[in-house]
């Protein structure tokens, strides 16, 4: 068995990271007066390694689920694994298409509640100004810092 190279730890270090914040999120719901608990994210996360962790939110965002729209309509959309893969705290662990899926659902739900449209364009404000971050250090010739 070869060891690993230090990008491939560096991206399992950063799915730890990221699963931890999404239980964290999870746990966040249960701690509140909400009439949503992710239970069955919670524990789907919880029971699994950090990479597949990463691979399960990426296929629940692929499929959709009914998560999203709940925490539409309790206005807790900032808590959505479709939010969260567009932070760019956690860019690398997933590819454009997905994040184009979780855009076009984010857009879907504040069409279906305006009320949580201002979240929703907070959320693509803050994923577009780290883009631009990183396309004025491409400009340069210079490698972004990375975000940890």
């Amino acid at each position: 068995m070869t060891e690993p190279t230090t990008e491939q730890l560096a991206k399992i270090a950063l799915a730890s990271a990221y699963q931890a914040e999404c239980l964290a999120m999870c746990n966040r719901l249960f701690h509140r007066d909400s009439p949503y608990r992710p239970m069955r994210a919670y524990q789907a996360l919880g029971r699994r390694n950090p990479v597949d962790a990463v691979a399960y939110i990426a296929e629940v965002i692929d499929k959709g689920s009914e998560g999203l729209g709940r925490l539409a309509k309790i206005g807790r959309i900032g808590d959505s694994f479709e939010a969260s893969v567009l932070h760019p705290r956690w860019a690398r662990l997933f590819d454009d298409r997905l994040r184009e899926v979780a855009r076009g659902r984010l857009r879907d739900a504040a069409a279906e509640v305006p009320a949580i449209a201002p979240q929703v364009a907070e959320i693509l404000a803050t994923e577009r100004i780290q883009f631009d971050q990183d396309a004025a250090y491409q400009l340069a010739g210079m490698t972004a810092p990375t975000t940890t």
